[in-house]
C-alpha cells in the first residue's frame, strides 16, 4: 500500500493546495494531509511523526511511504492544553484551526493545541511575543524541529522531501548576537532533500506572480499550487526517487 503523508500550516492544509495537486498525480492508495492553518513547526513536526508512527504501527512498509513537509513561520508556537477551562486564557482565538483537537484517540483524553503568532490579539499571544519571544530562539526551535523530523525519517529510511512555505523561515538576522547557539543545528539540516526553491511563494512569485487570488496576501491560489505541483516537486521526486 503507497502512503503520502504531507504536513504544513494553511499552504498545506486546504482543498486546493499542493499536497492534494500531489496526490491527484501520484494516486497512493492513502493520503494523510497533517496541515493545520496557522500551524508553527513545532506542531508540524508532532504531527508528521505521529502520522508516519501510526503506520508503521498499522504494518505500512517505510518503503511504501512518501513525505512531504513544507515548513512554516520560525516565530508561531503551538501549546498544549488538557483541560477544557484551561481554555478560558488564551481566549480570544485569532485563527480559525486554534484551537486544535489533535490527536483525537481517546474521548475522555482530549488535548487542544492553541495556535499563536505574530499579531494574535489574545492576551495570552501577545504575553508571550513581548515578554519570551526573541530571534535566536526562534531559529533554534525551528531548526531542532527540521532535524528531529528528518533524523526520524532517515532512521526508517522514508522517503521524503521539504521546503519553507515563505523565503524567512530560513533567513537568519545578521545582526543576531546568539547565531552560534543556533548554526550548528542549521549546518546539520540535510538540504540535499529540499526543494530546489527559495519557497513555494518565492517561486510563484518568480514564476506566477499575477495569479495570487488576493493582493497582499502571500497564499497561493489552485492554479499556483498545482503548478509547483507539477514544476518542482515532481521533478525533484523523479530525480530524488525515481518517482514518475
Amino acid at each position: 500500500m503507497k502512503v503520502l503523508i504531507t504536513g504544513g500550516c494553511s499552504f498545506s492544509a486546504d482543498s486546493m493546495c499542493w499536497p492534494v495537486h500531489l496526490q491527484d498525480r501520484l494516486q497512493y492508495d492513502t493520503h494523510y494531509q497533517t496541515g493545520v492553518g496557522s500551524s508553527g513547526n513545532d506542531l508540524i513536526s508532532r504531527k508528521v511523526i505521529w502520522q508516519v508512527n501510526e503506520c508503521l504501527k498499522a504494518g505500512v512498509n517505510p518503503e511504501d511511504m512518501l513525505v512531504g513537509i513544507m515548513w512554516s513561520g520560525k516565530e508561531r508556537r503551538a501549546f498544549l492544553i488538557d483541560k477544557p477551562e484551561g481554555l478560558g486564557i488564551c481566549e480570544p482565538f485569532d485563527s480559525d484551526t486554534s484551537p486544535h483537537l489533535w490527536p483525537q484517540v481517546h474521548a475522555q483524553q482530549q488535548s487542544w493545541w492553541v495556535l499563536i503568532g505574530v499579531g494574535f490579539n489574545s492576551l495570552f499571544s501577545q504575553n508571550w511575543y513581548k515578554r519570551y519571544q526573541n530571534h535566536p530562539s526562534d531559529s533554534i526551535y525551528a531548526y531542532e524541529n527540521i532535524l528531529r523530523t528528518q533524523w526520524f525519517l532517515q532512521n526508517y529510511n522514508i522517503k521524503y522531501f521539504m521546503t519553507t512555505y515563505t523565503d524567512e523561515v530560513l533567513k537568519d538576522r545578521p545582526d543576531d548576537r546568539a547565531n552560534y547557539q543556533h548554526d550548528y543545528l542549521k549546518d546539520m539540516i540535510d538540504f540535499e532533500y529540499f526543494l530546489p526553491v527559495s519557497s513555494e511563494h518565492g517561486w510563484c512569485v518568480e514564476n506566477c506572480n499575477d495569479r495570487f487570488p488576493h493582493p497582499r496576501d502571500p497564499h497561493p491560489g489552485n492554479y499556483q499550487h498545482k503548478l509547483f505541483s507539477e514544476k518542482v516537486i515532481m521533478p525533484f521526486l523523479r530525480d530524488k526517487y525515481d518517482i514518475t
